[in-house]
């Protein structure tokens, strides 16, 4: 069931079914905006080629606030969730015929409630659209565009269902571009394997453009879960110390397919859009400093030490997530170029492993330690190795 809310329906929405809540804001005049529409689209899984869904329509309260109940069986049998039971949605606002606001958001039902890709509940996290002359825009001047405008602000939110529509169909493709997903330490005579599970589970910025426009910008972020079938791993091997018993360290790079996609609403709102397809199952290494950590710093609370008398082989069973920011470059010299942020490292899909060798340097009286940066180890958003007496 679709239920449309606005006004004070926000606070009576159920916890189960509230997919997205939030305000339609003027750039301009730095405020809430009490006219304008609302209206949600659920994206194709998979490749992005094919149809949205239209979900739910309405317009804005007079505080600009807006609020949507969407059943997760709807969603499901309109279009199913990826293999990691995300679904990828448009969040599109129109505030007059020149102006309105594309926004990209994923959710997923667990617990019993729409949840946002940090875990948070629906309810817990707004969504703000911003609306401006210099933002998205569709064709300023055009009366057609001003009139449908004026339509949408004045039809009931039972009609504009089927005034409004959207076509996926990917313009350009990027192949296997590596982005940021990880990170991982060894220190001397320690082996650290970063295993990517068979499903990728990563959320990356997606860039938009207005037709008037020459820049990419990001609006949102498009949830991944791609199937490879299998488990890929990268290997970082740590044999020459550094100094002070300083360890290697690199990010973990994982290869996406990345689209463009021209998108209209009713054929006159229109803009590019840029997100990422489907990851290729591509795994590797980019080297970085190490960085380890010491008594002195934030994660020395967190601290777990091992002997290395033995053969030890920890895992990363669970964890936060990790927002990486410029985590891709994508696009080209003809297409332009948008730097993607990207968030990983969801305890289904990330694994990681360290192998002490027992000989070096238990003689010594040394320990090998795992520092969380925000907690302990096993649930840290990242996490640093380091010899400690």
């Amino acid at each position: 069931m679709i239920s449309l809310s606005n006004g004070t329906a926000a606070q009576a929405a159920s916890q189960s079914d509230l997919l997205l809540t939030g305000s339609l804001v003027s750039v301009e005049l730095q405020s809430n905006v009490g006219q304008g529409s609302v209206h949600v689209y659920l994206l194709p899984a998979g490749t992005g080629s094919g149809n949205e869904t239209s979900l739910a329509h309405d317009v804005v309260d007079a505080s600009g606030r807006f609020s949507f109940d969407v059943g997760a069986e709807k969603a499901a049998s309109a279009q199913p969730p990826n293999s990691m039971g995300w679904q990828n949605f448009i969040v599109f606002a129109a505030l007059s015929g020149d102006r309105f606001s594309v926004q990209y958001i994923s959710r997923r039902h667990e617990a019993g409630r729409w949840v946002t890709p940090d875990r948070k509940p629906a309810a817990e996290s707004p969504t703000t659209l911003s609306v401006s002359h210099e933002a998205i825009g569709a064709r300023p001047g055009t009366r057609h565009a001003r009139l449908m405008g004026d339509l949408l602000k004045q039809q009931a939110p039972s009609e504009l269902t089927d005034e409004v529509t959207l076509t996926s169909a990917p313009t350009e493709i990027y192949r296997n571009t590596m982005t940021r997903v990880g990170r991982v330490e060894a220190s001397p005579n320690t082996k650290a394997s970063f295993s990517y599970g068979k499903t990728s589970d990563s959320s990356i910025e997606v860039g938009v453009k207005g037709e008037a426009e020459h820049q990419w910008k990001a609006s949102g972020t498009h949830h991944v879960g791609t199937s490879a079938g299998s488990e890929v791993t990268y290997v970082l091997q740590a044999i020459t110390p550094r100094p002070k018993f300083g360890g290697h360290a690199a990010h973990i790079m994982a290869g996406f397919d990345y689209g463009d996609f021209f998108k209209c609403v009713s054929g006159w709102y229109c803009w590019s859009e840029r997100s990422a397809i489907a990851w290729t199952g591509a795994l590797q290494g980019k080297s970085d400093d190490w960085h380890g950590c010491n008594w002195n710093d934030p994660c020395a609370p967190y601290t777990v030490c091992y002997d290395p008398a033995h053969t030890y082989t920890a895992t990363k069973t669970q964890g936060q997530n990790k927002r990486y920011t410029g985590a891709a470059e994508i696009g080209n010299a003809t297409t332009g170029m948008f730097t993607a942020s990207a968030t990983s490292g969801w305890s289904e899909n990330v694994k990681i492993i360290w192998e002490y060798d027992r000989t070096l340097p238990g003689a010594l009286g040394y320990q090998w330690c795992l520092y969380g940066e925000n907690g302990w180890w096993t649930d840290a958003e990242e996490i640093y190795l380091q010899l400690a007496r």
